[in-house]
C-alpha cells in the first residue's frame, strides 16, 4: 500500500479536518514539555480524525505501582516546595518528560469522543530479572495475584 511521510509539528498538523480514519501516537505526547502544547497536540489529533474514527494514544503511567521508587521521585518532583529544589539538583533528562494523567486525557477527550481506557504492561528485562517468578519477591507477588483466584475456587467447591 503506498504511503507518504510528512514532517510536521503535532501542535499544527498540515492536514484538513477529518482527514484520517485513524490517528496513532505512541509515547510522544508527554515529551512535549508544556501542558498547553500537549493540549494543542491532542486537539490537532482529534481535529484530523474523522467522525467515528479512532484515535489511539499509547501513554505510560506516570506513577507506576510496580516501580515505587520511580513513582515516589515523580511525586516529589510535583510537590510545590520540594519539586523546584529537586529540579535544580538533578541533571536534565535527555528528553523532556511531563507525564499526563489518564484522567487529564479523559477530561480533555471525553466531551468530543468516546473514551476507552485499556491498561497493559510490559515489564522491562531488568524488572523481570529482579522480580521473576523464580525470585523470592516475584514468588510473593505472584502468590498475592493468584490468592483471590485460589480463594474463589475454594469457595466455589
Amino acid at each position: 500500500m503506498p504511503y507518504e511521510l510528512h514532517l510536521a509539528d503535532v501542535c499544527d498538523l498540515p492536514f484538513d479536518d477529518a482527514s484520517f480514519d485513524a490517528v496513532y501516537s505512541a509515547h510522544m505526547i508527554y515529551h512535549i514539555p508544556d501542558r498547553d502544547a500537549q493540549a494543542r497536540a491532542l486537539d490537532e489529533m482529534l481535529r484530523v480524525t474523522k467522525p467515528g474514527g479512532v484515535l489511539v494514544l499509547i501513554v505510560a503511567n506516570p506513577f507506576p505501582l510496580l516501580f515505587p521508587g520511580r513513582s515516589l521521585k515523580r511525586i516529589v518532583a510535583r510537590t510545590p516546595v520540594v519539586g523546584p529544589v529537586a529540579d535544580r539538583i538533578r541533571p536534565d533528562p535527555p528528553l523532556p518528560y511531563e507525564p499526563l494523567s489518564p484522567m487529564w486525557l479523559r477530561r480533555r477527550v471525553g466531551p468530543r469522543a468516546t473514551v476507552e481506557t485499556i491498561s497493559n504492561g510490559l515489564p522491562t528485562t531488568a524488572f523481570n530479572q529482579r522480580v521473576s517468578e523464580f525470585k523470592p519477591l516475584g514468588r510473593l507477588l505472584w502468590q498475592s495475584l493468584r490468592f483471590p483466584e485460589t480463594a474463589r475456587r475454594r469457595a466455589d467447591r
